[in-house]
């Protein structure tokens, strides 16, 4: 009788262990924990100014996207190439400078991120694919904001799709469809 009465017991215990973990997942993504939740960029950076009227190439800024595997967030360092001092009357560049000034790094939000087990080369895809940056994260030079989210959400089955169809029909036979080649 008391085995029965401690596997009552366990029952009991794991039941509220269970809903004190359901609760707490709930909890954490309606309080924003969720990666569907928009990210605040500290600056309102146009694009369009830098790669559309000034044609700055995405991989001036972007850095490694030719030659690694990651494509860096710029840093303040190759801001302050171009923006020691404000060039025009942007209250946003007037921000940015003044955080170049004091040294302080630029608190980007990185919003494209693929899940761990995902492997992806810019470098194979600019390079060897000869792909378009646009081509996934769309039309950047017409972009009057700040990515706060992918242009294009990967980490779905919908996105996974994409890169398979865009693979098979590049006609490029190193565009493989095997699953290890993407998948650790």
């Amino acid at each position: 009788m008391k085995r029965t009465q401690s596997a009552r017991c366990d029952a009991i215990y794991r039941g509220r262990l269970l809903a004190v973990l359901a609760t707490t997942c709930l909890f954490a993504l309606a309080s924003g924990c969720s990666s569907d939740r928009d990210a605040e960029q500290p600056i309102a950076f146009v694009h369009k100014i830098h790669v559309a009227q000034e044609e700055i190439p995405c991989t001036d800024c972007h850095v490694g996207a030719e030659d690694a595997d990651h494509a860096t967030i710029p840093d303040g360092e190759i801001c302050r190439d171009c923006h020691d001092e404000a060039l025009g009357d942007s209250p946003e560049e007037v921000k940015l400078v003044e955080m170049l000034s004091t040294g302080e790094s630029i608190p980007w939000k990185r919003v494209h991120r693929l899940k761990e087990h995902v492997r992806f080369s810019h470098r194979r895809h600019l390079v060897a694919g000869q792909i378009l940056c646009e081509t996934c994260h769309g039309e950047v030079a017409e972009r009057m904001l700040p990515f706060v989210r992918p242009f294009i959400s990967f980490n779905t089955e919908l996105g996974m799709e994409r890169c398979i169809s865009c693979h098979l029909e590049s006609g490029n036979p190193r565009a493989s469809i095997d699953c290890a080649l993407c998948h650790r």
